[in-house]
């Protein structure tokens, strides 16, 4: 991150936070903020994952390519046109 940084600041572009407003310095707060953040994603990818598995074992069609191995089309439709 802290590479990231020099090269922006070298090349005049500046970086702003929105909670902090100008950013001219890369301190451990950054790094903190940065190292939190990535945590934070990968919690949140792990729960959309486990969901799809969980909403792909009951049956209901998630995306991508139908597999025949979706035992109702019907309900599929029915939840993507806002029925259920």
């Amino acid at each position: 991150m802290k590479y990231i940084f020099e090269v922006l600041k070298k090349e005049n572009i500046e970086i702003w936070s929105i909670s902090e407003g100008q950013i001219y310095d890369y301190t451990e707060q950054e790094a903190d903020y940065y190292r939190q953040c990535s945590k934070e994603v990968e919690k949140t990818s792990q729960r959309v994952k486990k969901r799809f598995e969980q909403l792909n074992e009951e049956g209901i069609f998630t995306g991508g390519v139908s597999s025949f191995r979706v035992p109702n089309c019907k309900k599929c439709w029915e939840i993507r046109i806002g029925y259920i």
